[in-house]
């Protein structure tokens, strides 16, 4: 049989902390409202002898039927809705 010693002693155990500000810029994606709708007349192109793309004047006309998109100006009421 052997006789052990047991000492006890006192260790300093260093630990850094690492402080980290974390900053987050929160982005929000949205479809804005169109102020100006600008709608342009059509345009007619025909394919010529080398296979390229001329463009040709309008062979009925004007188009403007009524077809264009109201003005936000006309969508929006009194009461602001």
């Amino acid at each position: 049989m052997t006789h052990e010693q047991v000492r006890p002693y006192q260790h300093e155990q260093v630990e850094e902390h690492i402080y980290r500000d974390i900053h987050v810029h929160n982005v929000y994606h949205q479809i804005q409202p169109v102020r100006d709708v600008q709608v342009l007349p059509p345009r007619h192109f025909v394919l010529d002898a080398h296979g390229n793309k001329v463009e040709i004047p309008d062979p009925g006309g004007s188009t403007d039927s009524g077809l264009r998109p109201p003005k936000i100006s006309d969508r929006i009421t009194d009461d602001g809705s």
